[in-house]
């Protein structure tokens, strides 16, 4: 990882309730970033790694961390609860991350995230010491990545520098503004997954087509136009349907069917 990735990290690993941990030293020594033990309070700041202590369970709200005591009357389920509570707080910026582990411990969470437009990525189940949790994930058909390890920073980073650098914005074009490349791209829709979406936010839909278009490394909406991977529609259609549009739709809309739904 780069020395400075404006990315905040929050580990929610597995770890027995009844020992003392010492995850944050021991991953100190193997980053740059500084390592602290999640609190209650945290506001999350980039370049920084949070680990959630023994026995708990940590939520996020305003980008401020808050820790409770874990329900010993309930399975485990710490990773789902700190992923949903990120999906809600940080919609489309949220990035889930499923590692190594037994069970199934993430697969709710993610979706959460997908349904709130943020990125989930997995580590592939041939590396993992433990496949269960990658597989569980994959198995939903909702990972943007699926990689080894050792190539997660750089997808990683590559996604944020795209999506983040400038919302919204289509580079690397000046001679076709951004409302003329949206255009094309509603019309494309309206032909071919028969879905209109002139009556939605342009800033929504803007946010959402930029994120398609990091997660298909293209640098404008006409490229992405172009690009020979953009058919079949349902896809990207389905990307830009938000939770709340899947129930609130008119009904002249909720006619229209697609897998990805």
């Amino acid at each position: 990882m780069p020395p400075t990735c404006g990315v905040a990290f929050v580990l929610v690993p597995h770890l027995d309730p009844k020992r003392e941990s010492f995850m944050p030293e021991i991953l100190g020594r193997h980053t740059q970033y500084p390592v602290v033990t999640a609190s209650t309070g945290d506001r999350v700041s980039a370049d920084r790694v949070y680990v959630i202590p023994p026995d708990k369970t940590l939520t996020i709200a305003h980008g401020v961390l808050e820790l409770s005591a874990a329900d010993p009357r309930s399975p485990p389920g710490a990773l789902d609860a700190f992923l949903r509570s990120l999906a809600q707080d940080q919609q489309e910026r949220a990035i889930g991350i499923v590692l190594s582990g037994t069970g199934s411990s993430g697969t709710a969470g993610i979706k959460e995230i997908k349904s709130n437009g943020g990125m989930v990525m997995v580590q592939a189940p041939s590396t993992a010491e433990q496949a269960s949790m990658p597989r569980s994930a994959i198995a939903t058909g909702l990972a943007d990545f699926v990689l080894p390890p050792e190539k997660m920073p750089q997808a990683l980073i590559g996604y944020v520098r795209h999506f983040f650098a400038s919302p919204g914005a289509d580079r690397g074009d000046a001679t076709l503004p951004v409302e003329d490349a949206l255009t094309k791209v509603l019309a494309l829709l309206r032909a071919r997954a028969r879905f209109d979406f002139r009556s939605y936010r342009r800033r929504m839909l803007q946010r959402r087509i930029h994120r398609r278009m990091g997660l298909a490394h293209v640098d404008t909406m006409i490229t992405r136009l172009r690009a020979p991977g953009l058919l079949p529609i349902p896809g990207p259609f389905s990307k830009l349907v938000t939770k709340s549009t899947r129930w609130c739709a008119a009904p002249s809309t909720r006619r229209v069917r697609s897998p990805w739904i």
